[in-house]
């Protein structure tokens, strides 16, 4: 098992809600972010205050709630931005799943599998703009070009049909 999710793209980590802290992961998305397993050891116990994007707060709180309100295996996903050593932020989506709870059925241990979907998001974007600008030459050229050809088309009908003398052709 060590050797499949050593060669994983997505991180597995096991999450201590009690203790607030990871008490098993892969570590593969954050040592791709750039930071070293002892980093993350350090991380891990404030991880979402830690590397978890400002803005996107409000929206873990919200997660964390649903997490906390889900049914038995049920699977909750989550986009998130997290930090890089590098303090750029990547996109990660998060699946979660509540693994063990405790007599009150409050999460005692959640399981989440990470994907790093920065660079999707990205080619996404290219390609919405890409799109875009097809679809802007598209109306180009079913209206804009489309119009004077349609009219040079109509003139040349009105002068084959309408204008049967040489002196009413050359005018």
């Amino acid at each position: 098992v060590q050797g499949i999710l050593k060669v994983s793209l997505s991180g597995i980590t096991m999450y201590d809600f009690m203790a607030k802290r990871m008490s098993f992961a892969t570590g593969n998305i954050m040592r791709d972010m750039g930071y070293a397993e002892e980093e993350l050891v350090h991380i891990s116990q404030n991880f979402y205050h830690e590397v978890l994007h400002p803005e996107d707060q409000p929206k873990m709180r919200d997660h964390t709630a649903k997490l906390i309100q889900s049914k038995p295996g049920q699977l909750l996903e989550c986009s998130l931005r997290f930090k890089s050593k590098q303090d750029n932020y990547h996109t990660i989506m998060l699946r979660d799943s509540v693994y063990s709870r405790d007599n009150q059925g409050y999460p005692q241990e959640v399981l989440c599998s990470a994907v790093d979907i920065t660079n999707y998001l990205t080619l996404k974007a290219k390609m919405d703009e890409n799109m875009k600008f097809i679809h802007e030459m598209s109306f180009k050229n079913s209206h804009e070009m489309r119009a004077p050809v349609a009219t040079m088309l109509g003139l040349l009908r009105l002068i084959k049909f309408e204008l049967h003398s040489p002196a009413a052709v050359e005018e």
